[in-house]
């Protein structure tokens, strides 16, 4: 579909939305992580065109800046409702002398959905970028797509808070404050005369603070015991500084914890300057914000830790160790049989077994530790703190024990077992990914010796696997001569 309206129209209502001038909203951040993870991209970011720029609201990876917008690739991308996707850059003549292209970053694929906020208003792009050529499942489009419309609801949130305050403060001036935030699901209002300290507040208010009664801005600071903060501000705003705009969680009567936002500000009408305000229930929102985190962080599959999340705690740990000067090990785990389950029983019953896998690992593991699934068939757990070799032996043991069990899946049952590589931290080691490079050669090992057991890294592994490699590369040389 090509409809769209004229652009000073389009441009007309941008200005109306304000997210051209809008500061970055973390949570669209996240939402291009959680394209980059989802689509394993290293590149994704929000782009805004207004009539000369495209903005870059929101980003994952690489740090690109505003550019001009005939230069973009997000300029041809709003010209239809489809998204638009270039497997190969080079081979496109849209794009094959693009700056982007021929010049670092060096992009090759590129592939955007259009953010329309309503039917042919589209005011930018979600987009994904990678330095090789590649192309997209129609599911992984799918998944692009939806991670747009959840930008696009975001933009029209901002839109929508941005009216809502407007609209308030309006009302709040012209004396209709009370009767209009009413109407407004889960908005109450108030207003503060200055020189008398009275307060009026909006049934609503009172509804959504649990309050018979507010009549002084005490009785409203009151609802939110024990928040100094709150009071320093309002204070700072009598004072004549700027508004107050707080997020707060706070119980009400009923014992349910609320997520609020208050904003207030000084109003200056022919009456005089009062304090006029909202105080906004955004408990639906935090709870879709944590959802959002976890979805960053977790394995959606079996809900465990993911590899990016996992090698922040790593990194974590380590920071730690180099004050206490105590150890920790990762544990690398590959589920043996894994790709004869899969053909045997299909990916459906593939998917179950390393749901079950990581309960059992979890339980196993129990509080000596934490479980990641770094993908496919592959955990990692992380112990910390280290005492001793033999606690580390003790936890493979029970987690070795653990999956020995049967996995019961109706009327019929999957055996399977695990091995596992084993790597204690020492003076040398001082990040994840040394870390993961001895766990992955004592697995090797593990697997070299016959599986269902585990090895722990020794400096010799590594020299051994060095003079293999350095043996096979001879080989191969002297084939090639």
């Amino acid at each position: 579909m090509n409809d769209c309206i004229e652009e000073g129209e389009r441009l007309r209502r941008l200005a109306e939305l304000a997210i051209v001038e809008a500061p970055v909203d973390p949570l669209m951040d996240e939402l291009c992580g959680l394209a980059c993870g989802l689509l394993d991209m290293p590149v994704a970011f929000v782009s805004i065109l207004d009539a000369t720029q495209a903005h870059i609201k929101a980003h994952h990876g690489y740090a690109y800046v505003s550019a001009p917008r005939e230069s973009t690739f997000c300029d041809v991308t709003i010209r239809n409702d489809e998204p638009l996707i270039v497997p190969d850059l080079l081979n496109d003549p849209r794009f094959a002398q693009s700056p982007f292209v021929v010049q670092a970053p060096h992009v090759r694929f590129y592939a955007g959905i259009p953010l329309a906020v309503q039917p042919g208003m589209r005011v930018g792009s979600l987009c994904v970028l990678d330095t090789k050529p590649r192309e997209l499942s129609e599911e992984q489009v799918a998944c692009l797509q939806s991670l747009a419309g959840l930008v696009i609801g975001q933009i029209r949130h901002h839109s929508s808070r941005q009216i809502m305050a407007r609209q308030a403060l309006e009302l709040a001036r012209r004396q209709k404050m009370l009767a209009q935030t009413a109407q407004l699901a889960g908005v109450g209002g108030f207003e503060i005369e200055l020189e008398s300290g009275a307060l009026t507040a909006s049934d609503e208010l009172l509804r959504l603070l649990g309050a018979a009664d507010l009549p002084t801005l005490d009785d409203l600071l009151a609802c939110f015991e024990g928040n100094e903060d709150l009071r320093t501000s309002f204070d700072d705003l009598r004072r004549g500084s700027g508004p107050v705009d707080s997020e707060i969680e706070m119980l009400v009567a009923d014992g349910v914890p609320r997520h609020v936002r208050i904003y207030a500000e000084v109003a200056t009408a022919a009456s005089g300057s009062n304090i006029v305000g909202i105080v906004q229930d955004i408990t639906g929102r935090k709870k879709a914000t944590d959802e959002l985190e976890w979805l960053a962080t977790h394995d959606t599959l079996t809900g465990v830790a993911n590899r990016a999340a996992f090698t922040r705690h790593i990194e974590t740990a380590f920071r730690v160790a180099d004050e206490t000067g105590r150890r920790l090990a990762l544990i690398m785990l590959d589920v043996d049989r894994f790709k004869a389950i899969n053909d045997t029983h299909g990916h459906d019953v593939g998917d179950r077994v390393l749901a079950v896998v990581a309960e059992r690992l979890v339980s196993a593991v129990g509080n000596r530790g934490t479980v990641a699934r770094l993908g496919g068939d592959e955990f990692g757990i992380l112990v910390y703190p280290v005492e001793a070799e033999s606690a580390i032996a003790a936890v493979a043991g029970d987690i070795l024990a653990a999956l020995r069990e049967p996995f019961v899946f109706g009327k019929f049952e999957v055996g399977t077992h695990g091995t596992l590589g084993i790597a204690l931290s020492s003076l040398e080691d001082t990040n994840a990914p040394s870390l993961f490079k001895e766990a992955d050669i004592a697995l090797y090992e593990a697997k070299k010796a016959g599986r269902d057991g585990f090895a722990l890294f020794r400096s010799e592994m590594r020299t051994a696997l060095d003079a293999r490699l350095g043996r096979l590369t001879t080989t191969r040389l002297a084939a090639v001569s």
